[in-house]
C-alpha cells in the first residue's frame, strides 16, 4: 500500500485575547414612585379602600398622610387618627397622591383636634378649589394661604379651641 495521503491541516483554534464586554441596553427612564410609608395603623374596608386609625409614633412633631396604602386608596380617617400626640404634633402634611374628593381633610383635623401645638396643614394645590368650599373663610384663627406647589393652613390656636366654637361648621362636610 502505498504513503498516506496528507492529513489536512486543521486550523489552529484562536487565541484569548481581551473579551468585549456586551452591550447592555440603556432601560428607559421611569418614574420613580413615591415611597409607601405609612406611620399609622389602617382598616381595610370593605370596598377595599383604607381608613387611617391611628399614628403608629406619636413623639412625632410631623407627620405624613399617604394617599395609597399598598396600593388601596386611602378615603377616611378615624377621630382618633392623632390620639397620643396632643403635646407634640406640629405639622400634618397630605401627600400628592391624597385625593381631595375623598374627604379626608377634615377627618384629619378633626382627628387633630386634640393637638396642643399643631400650626401647621400642607397640602396639594388639588386642595385648592376644596377648600375654598370649606367654611374656613368664617374662622379667623387660622389662614389658607397658597405657597409655591401647595396650600398651606395655617393656625393662630389650637384645633381644639377653633372646633370648640366651630365645630358645627366641618360636620356638614363629614
Amino acid at each position: 500500500i502505498g504513503p498516506e495521503p496528507p492529513k489536512p491541516e486543521r486550523p489552529e483554534p484562536p487565541k484569548p485575547g481581551p473579551v468585549e464586554p456586551e452591550a447592555t441596553p440603556t432601560p428607559s427612564p421611569s418614574p420613580t414612585p413615591i415611597p409607601e410609608v405609612v406611620d399609622f395603623t389602617y382598616t381595610e374596608l370593605s370596598d377595599g379602600t383604607i381608613r387611617l386609625e391611628k399614628a403608629l409614633n406619636t413623639s412625632l412633631t410631623d407627620m405624613t398622610v399617604p394617599g395609597y396604602v399598598n396600593g388601596k386608596k386611602v378615603v377616611a380617617a378615624s377621630n382618633k387618627t392623632f390620639h397620643g400626640c396632643s403635646t407634640t404634633l406640629q405639622t400634618i402634611r397630605l401627600r400628592e397622591d391624597v385625593d381631595p374628593e375623598t374627604n379626608l381633610l377634615p377627618q384629619l383635623l378633626l382627628g387633630a383636634s386634640s393637638c396642643l401645638k399643631l400650626r401647621t396643614v400642607y397640602m396639594p394645590l388639588s386642595y385648592e378649589v376644596y377648600l375654598e368650599e370649606m367654611p374656613f373663610d368664617q374662622i379667623e384663627e387660622l389662614t389658607i394661604t397658597r405657597e409655591g406647589n401647595q396650600m398651606v393652613l395655617r393656625l393662630k390656636k389650637s384645633l381644639a379651641s377653633i372646633f370648640g366654637d366651630y365645630y358645627s361648621l366641618l360636620e356638614e362636610f363629614l
